[in-house]
């Protein structure tokens, strides 16, 4: 019997060969718990099961509530960045029937940026040595690691204090680590309040301000 997953691999052929190399694109059976096909692949192969924050993902159920997720940060087995994001496919009634997932290697891109702000602001400069990009380190790293990581990196972009932070910047803060994935993982919310110096309390009403009284469920 044809795996329902083959349907969508002529799509994933044209998204490959449209994005190039540097974009791996895996399609991962849910029922079988390993990768059905891959197109550019350079961090998995077909047959290989998934880790990290994907089995996270998985674990937690949040496509029970999400369709996806956009823009986080993971690494490849052999420590290159990736900015990577998680589609969750159903079949008709709403059952998990498979990922798939988009990594983007971006470590050349952080390698140029290094150069650029080292050019802007001068080799010696406090600021381009905190610039080295707030990136996991290693695939070891625990997901609260990982949470705080995120949380650091996106505060850091305004480089202001928190309590300088207008009301629209904070907003934004929320949005960005909202669609990062961040507020998907336990105890982010305490996390992100200690970050601004608030409270919890504050830190939902911004979430419900952007995303309605009935987010977070």
């Amino acid at each position: 019997m044809a795996n329902p997953l083959d349907v969508y691999i002529p799509f994933i052929k044209f998204l490959g060969l449209f994005a190039g190399q540097d974009i791996e694109f895996i399609l991962y059976d849910t029922s079988k718990e390993q990768i059905h096909y891959v197109e550019n692949p350079f961090s998995y192969k077909i047959g290989d099961r998934i880790n990290g924050i994907e089995r996270k993902f998985l674990e937690d159920e949040i496509y029970k509530d999400r369709d996806f997720v956009v823009n986080y940060r993971s690494l490849t087995k052999d420590m290159k960045k990736l900015r990577s994001a998680t589609y969750f496919m159903k079949n008709t009634k709403a059952e998990l029937i498979g990922m798939l997932i988009i990594n983007y290697r971006v470590n050349e891109l952080i390698e140029m940026r290094g150069l650029l702000n080292q050019l802007i602001n001068g080799p010696n400069n406090d600021e381009y040595a905190k610039e080295e990009y707030n990136f996991l380190e290693s695939l070891n790293l625990s997901f609260e690691d990982l949470m705080n990581s995120t949380i650091e990196e996106v505060i850091h972009m305004y480089n202001v204090p928190p309590e300088r932070l207008s009301l629209d910047e904070k907003l934004e803060i929320i949005k960005t680590l909202n669609e990062r994935g961040v507020f998907l993982m336990k105890g982010s919310v305490n996390e992100v309040a200690k970050e601004l110096n608030c409270s919890e309390v504050t830190i939902y009403r911004y979430i419900r301000e952007l995303y309605g009284s009935d987010y977070p469920k």
